[in-house]
């Protein structure tokens, strides 16, 4: 019995769908020019007591291999459903 295999896509800022390549190492490599590394658990973590995400974090093995940051328009959201500035990944060490 094979391995199952899963076709990731992600739409281009000009709105174009593409397919996510991988990496030899085995991680994701999107339009965006990053890569998220080999990972086998994420975590989504909120800005307070909002359903804003403040990061998502990527781990393997128990270690946090990258986050992905989200910034808000006028700055740290204290409602819901804020609307997204920039995102960024970040690798560790984490600041």
């Amino acid at each position: 019995m094979s391995n199952p295999t899963v076709q990731i896509a992600a739409r281009s800022s000009s709105g174009v769908v593409q397919p996510v390549q991988a990496t030899p190492d085995g991680a994701l490599r999107v339009t965006t020019g990053f890569a998220v590394p080999l990972y086998d658990k994420f975590q989504i973590f909120r800005v307070g007591a909002t359903n804003n995400t403040d990061y998502t974090e990527y781990s393997f093995g128990g270690t946090a291999v990258a986050r992905i940051k989200m910034t808000y328009f006028g700055g740290v959201p204290a409602t819901d459903n804020a609307q997204v500035e920039t995102s960024f990944i970040q690798y560790p060490p984490f600041a």
